[in-house]
Formats: structure tokens, sequence, C-alpha cells
């Protein structure tokens, strides 16, 4: 399979698997009483672990390389909490008050509203 049909089917099956995983999290929201930052814990604990199990398989000694920079553990961790944590739990806790088709264009117009945000704060 060359490279562009390589990238462009992860691409179609990432966008199926990020809408899959909205739908089904606004059913177990509706249907139970699951906590939002646990659910996103687990979520990210077992995504994390299956991504570093492929990263060692694959690419072993850059990974050996990258637990050796204690510069770049604390960026990772940092990334970890303040990236992927924060942006998964806001996610989450937005289909939980609305629901998935919301809680996505809310996420994907995050950059817009910042952007106005930083024109905003600039001219005045």
């Amino acid at each position: 399979m060359n490279q562009r049909y390589k990238g462009l089917t992860l691409a179609v099956v990432g966008a199926c698997f990020w809408g899959a995983s909205g739908t089904a999290v606004e059913f177990l929201f509706s249907s139970t009483n699951v906590n939002t930052a646990w659910l996103v814990g687990l979520r990210l604990l077992f995504s994390g672990a299956l991504l570093m199990i492929y990263a060692c398989w694959k690419y072993l000694d850059q990974v050996k390389a990258m637990l050796h920079d204690k510069k770049v553990i604390i960026m990772l961790i940092i990334f970890a909490f303040l990236g992927m944590g924060s942006s998964q739990l806001s996610y989450f806790v937005a289909v939980k008050y609305s629901n998935a088709p919301t809680a996505t264009v809310i996420q994907f117009l995050a950059p817009v509203f910042i952007i106005i945000r930083v024109v905003l704060v600039k001219s005045f």
C-alpha cells in the first residue's frame, strides 16, 4: 500500500473511531452513573499502554533513548496531563452535559475562540 492510501485509510479509520467513541460515551453516560474523570483516566491509561507496547515492538532503541532523558520524560508527563488529559476530560464532560455532536463542534471550534480572544486582547 503506498503512502497516500495508507494516510487516507488511517485518517478515515481515526475519524470513525472518534465518532464511535463519542456515541459510545454518550450512551454510557445516559445508561450508567460512571465518573467522567475515572473513564478518561482509564481510557488514556489503556491507550498509552497499547502505544508503548507498539513503540517498544517497533522502535525499541528510540524508546530506550527517550526514557533516559529526564527533560523528555518531564515534558511527556506535562503533555499527558495538560494536553491529552484536559482535552479528553473537557470533551467527555461536554458529552455528558450535552451530546456527542455538540461536544465535537465545541472541541473543533476551540482554536477559533482562542484566535478571537488573542486578537481582542492584542487589539485593545
